[in-house]
């Protein structure tokens, strides 16, 4: 019996050493195939048109498409990226499939030493600067600069989402070790501060994105494309169009526009507008971040008996559908509780599509009150639906300023200038100029 236990245990030990040596050629191998395929990568490229960007996720969400399109503008002008994942982040096969032939793609993983290899590697290829994109970044920001990089990171979150992240700690990493942090507003800056414990002064910058976006650009004949929308999704031809874009989940405030839907109904039964009567019906594209969430609201929906006036279309990726859906929209609806800068607020008022917000909700408040003059009171659904009548009964006084407002948004926010100033500042032309 002793000797049956023992050959067992030596039997054992036999085949995990086996296991062990395995494991061993096999992490050798994959370490041989990285070195290959960064060095590939960077070979015929000159140092300087080499990158390092990080992504928290690739998906289709803001802060991973404008990271997309950086991208682009960075390959169409000569330079090689790799780009670094967060472990165990979503990646979106058809977001990895749109991104440009000049960007490699790593994934790191649950694993410091392997992380550590993977950027030392990066490093030993003669790349210098960093581009690193969210709040996330925080974790990984010394081991960036301990390696020599040039750290500009970009900064898409406001303080609740940053603690719901629970994101103290990387906002302090990127505090300290980032060479220069690039906030698209000045109260998303000051918010970040008050959360850090090391001062940001003297490497800060506000830049607001540009509109990336521009396929369908233009302010159209929005009967003709009304026409469209109505036929394309069987809404009547009376009806008040409300759109929204954005991640459904609830930090875009999406379940608020559910009582405003039907207090703007019950408002329609009576004679408190000029044009009582009308429908009013909610199209919303964007991917379904919180499935519960989601889940949750499609009860909400049906219980309010708004099913009819509610057209879910998930995220819409032909640009020509896209701006056509915008265009022939009445009213842009922006129900964010918190929210950066959202590019889709841009793109809304480069069309002049009047926009109701809340107030001190993030850089889209900012937008709609440049643009139409007015904001509604902070999660107050009576005073927004009150908004979106106010917008609709003075269509044609709103419409000038927003088309006024629309001008200036397509020069001030033109994507390409706003990709040559992160050059500038990856590039280090023009930090001292810039910097807070």
């Amino acid at each position: 019996m002793i000797i049956k236990s023992l050959f067992k245990r030596i039997i054992k030990h036999f085949y995990a050493k086996i296991k062990i040596e395995e494991d061993a050629a096999m992490l050798r191998q994959e370490k041989d195939e990285l070195k290959e395929a960064i060095k590939n990568h960077f070979s015929n490229c000159q140092d300087n048109k080499k990158l390092l960007f990080f992504a928290h996720e690739i998906k289709a969400l803001g802060a991973s498409i404008l990271l997309n399109n950086i991208a682009l503008f960075f390959t169409d002008n000569g330079y090689k990226i790799v780009l670094v994942t967060n472990p165990g982040c979503e990646i979106n096969n058809e977001m990895l499939n749109r991104l440009p032939s000049g960007v490699l793609v790593l994934k790191m993983h649950n694993d410091s030493e392997w992380n550590s290899f993977l950027l030392k590697e990066i490093a030993s290829n003669g790349v210098e600067k960093c581009l690193a994109n969210t709040v996330i970044s925080g974790c990984y920001t010394k081991e960036f600069k301990e390696l020599g990089f040039y750290v500009v990171t970009l900064i898409h979150e406001m303080a609740a989402s940053i603690r719901i992240l629970k994101a103290e700690k990387m906002v302090d990493g990127i505090a300290e070790f980032s060479d220069v942090i690039v906030f698209a507003t000045e109260k998303a800056r000051e918010q970040f501060q008050k959360i850090a414990s090391v001062g940001i002064k003297g490497k800060s910058i506000i830049l607001a994105q540009g509109i990336y976006n521009k396929a369908g650009v233009r302010v159209s004949d929005k009967k003709q494309e009304k026409r469209k929308l109505n036929e394309l999704y069987g809404i009547p031809e009376n009806s008040i169009v409300l759109i929204g874009i954005g991640a459904v989940n609830f930090g875009k405030g999406v379940d608020l526009l559910i009582p405003t839907l039907f207090e703007l109904k019950k408002h329609n039964r009576g004679s408190r507008s000029e044009k009582a009567g009308l429908d009013y019906h909610v199209i919303w594209l964007g991917k379904i971040e919180d499935p519960s969430y989601y889940e949750w609201m499609r009860t909400e929906i049906s219980n309010a008996g708004l099913d009819d006036y509610w057209h879910w279309l998930g995220f819409v990726q032909d640009q020509s559908l896209y701006y056509s859906i915008i265009n022939a929209a009445d009213i842009f609806t922006l129900p964010s509780r918190e929210d950066t800068y959202p590019s889709v607020a841009l793109e809304a008022a480069s069309v002049a599509l009047p926009i109701a917000a809340f107030e001190n909700s993030g850089g889209g408040s900012d937008i709609a009150y440049k643009q139409n003059g007015h904001l509604a009171k902070p999660a107050d659904v009576v005073d927004y639906s009150g908004l979106i009548e106010y917008l609709v009964l003075k269509h044609d006084e709103v419409f000038s300023s927003c088309l006024d407002y629309a001008s200036i948004v397509r020069e001030e926010h033109d994507f390409l200038n706003y990709c040559q100033r992160i050059e500038n500042v990856l590039c280090k032309w023009d930090v001292a100029q810039t910097t807070l």
